[in-house]
């Protein structure tokens, strides 16, 4: 299943699948943050920010410049006045390569974001203190987000979540 998912063959990441397969078989590849905010809560940025730095940031960049939300709301329909914030995907070394992020994340979008208008991240590689690996790495991580439809939005990453089909 997912090798069909992600076009990729995952007997290479999951060699537990090229013998007996297991009635159930769980494993952790790795972790990832997200949170449902209201863009009409009048403190919404703050709480952000308090829940974590990467969640704050993403906020403060949905407010705008004006702090008025009018580039959010140019960009992007707003019927539901709901955002999902992704502060991080992580996937573990051993599992790289496959797009396991990319894929995680586009099934917690499904899930949250049938009450939401829009998803945002910031695309930075954690702990990076070089200002040149910094670059590079928001590059290439813009690169792997815009794979799944995230496009520059006021510096950081955005994109319009679907409208619920019902």
């Amino acid at each position: 299943m997912l090798s069909e998912l992600t076009g990729f063959d995952t007997e290479s990441f999951l060699p537990e699948l090229s013998g007996p397969i297991p009635e159930t078989l769980t494993t952790t590849v790795g972790r990832g943050e997200f949170a449902v905010v209201d863009l009409s809560a009048p403190r919404f940025c703050e709480e952000l920010a308090d829940v974590g730095p990467d969640f704050g940031l993403v906020g403060r960049a949905l407010l705008g410049e004006n702090f008025d939300q009018a580039e959010l709301r140019a960009s992007f329909a707003t019927t539901h006045q709901r955002a999902v914030i992704v502060a991080n995907m992580e996937i573990g070394h051993k599992w790289r390569g496959a797009a396991y992020g990319l894929l995680a994340t586009e099934l917690v979008l499904g899930e949250l974001g049938r009450c939401a208008d829009v998803a945002a991240l910031f695309p930075m590689k954690p702990g990076l203190e070089d200002l040149a690996a910094r670059d590079a790495s928001a590059r290439a991580l813009a690169d792997y987000w815009g794979r799944i439809g995230f496009a520059e939005f006021n510096g950081i990453m955005a994109m319009q979540l679907p409208v619920p089909a019902g």
